[in-house]
């Protein structure tokens, strides 16, 4: 839902964009008015309470399937929250 959102408010800034620009004719951003149903909404909120964090048997599980990946490592990273550039930006700040 989130990416929707957030896909709506760039294409409503660029039509707001275009029309102070003359490209397009003043009031016709048609995506201001475009809202998210409200059933949608809620099926997003409600998929989301269903989701449930890894056991730790099934982390280990997980990183035991993966051990021998190339990416073992960007994986190990996302199950404790860190982005890679996160992790690269503390390796540099410590050097």
């Amino acid at each position: 839902m989130r990416i929707v959102e957030l896909t709506l408010g760039r294409l409503r800034a660029v039509l707001d964009l275009d029309i102070r620009r003359r490209v397009l004719a003043p009031g016709r951003n048609v995506a201001r008015y475009v809202t998210i149903p409200r059933a949608a909404r809620k099926a997003a909120k409600a998929k989301k309470r269903q989701q449930k964090p890894w056991t730790g048997n099934e982390v280990r599980t997980f990183l035991a399937h993966v051990a021998s990946d190339r990416l073992h490592a960007v994986m190990l990273l996302s199950l404790i929250g860190l982005r890679p550039a996160e992790a690269s930006e503390g390796e540099e700040s410590s050097g």
